[in-house]
């Protein structure tokens, strides 16, 4: 049971600051709370920290070039960190790939945003707060559904009993790191072992969550549609 109470004890001891038989003081409980949030919100913005990027299903509407997206906007589901390069959208019932521009820069070299077409090409997400702003490039004329993969934030802990639920390898992760935070408020300089544990046991979260892009090629003369190629053979 992953707990805010069992990481914060688990991190003050570490430190040498509680013990596992006394229960925590009301300060140590409040600022170890509040650092602990802190830390998965840091956490949340380095790829090699998100174990999912969840398909989130959008029905566009036609005529729109915009929606809000987190709690109160058009789409309702959590406000993302960014969007997955991967993205698609569904058309009589077959699936198609979107172009997702990851920079403003991006969106903006776009000479005609007012250009129209049953047929979507490319979707910008500004992650602006409250509410992001997702754009989408031509404006539509007909509605379709988008899929998008975007990061979502690590989650945050509103009381020290709440339970959340982390992969295998987090609790460690979170709790060594959570220690090496901690330190400074309590004077305390931590020792190399933990400091190297801390440093391990994130690293080992980096292998399940790296994605391994595949070669492709720019399709042109001699060159398949799909731009894969055998890279050893030199054949396509």
């Amino acid at each position: 049971m992953t707990t805010a109470r069992t990481l914060i004890r688990g991190a003050l001891t570490d430190l040498g600051v509680a013990s596992a038989e006394e229960p925590l003081s009301a300060s140590q409980a409040d600022d170890g709370l509040l650092l602990l949030n802190q830390l998965l919100d840091s956490f949340s913005l380095e790829r090699l920290w998100i174990y999912t990027t969840p398909a989130v299903p959008i029905v566009w509407p036609p005529g729109r070039s915009s929606l809000t997206w987190g709690p109160g906007g058009d789409v309702v589901s959590p406000r993302p960190i960014k969007l997955s390069s991967t993205a698609t959208y569904t058309l009589d019932a077959y699936d198609y790939p979107l172009e997702v521009l990851e920079r403003q820069e991006q969106y903006a070299q776009l000479q005609w945003k007012g250009m129209q077409s049953t047929l979507p090409m490319a979707v910008y997400y500004d992650p602006q707060v409250p509410l992001g702003s997702l754009f989408i490039w031509p404006l539509p004329t007909v509605a379709y559904t988008l899929t998008l993969y975007p990061w979502q934030p690590l989650g945050a802990w509103t009381s020290l009993d709440d339970d959340l639920k982390f992969p295998y390898g987090y609790e460690r992760a979170i709790r060594t790191n959570l220690a090496l935070e901690c330190a400074p408020s309590y004077g305390v300089q931590p020792s190399p072992v933990l400091v190297r544990i801390a440093e391990i046991a994130k690293q080992a979260l980096y292998v399940p969550n790296t994605e391994v892009g595949r070669l492709r090629l720019n399709p042109g003369v001699g060159v398949p549609s799909s731009g894969l190629a055998d890279f050893y053979s030199g054949r396509y």
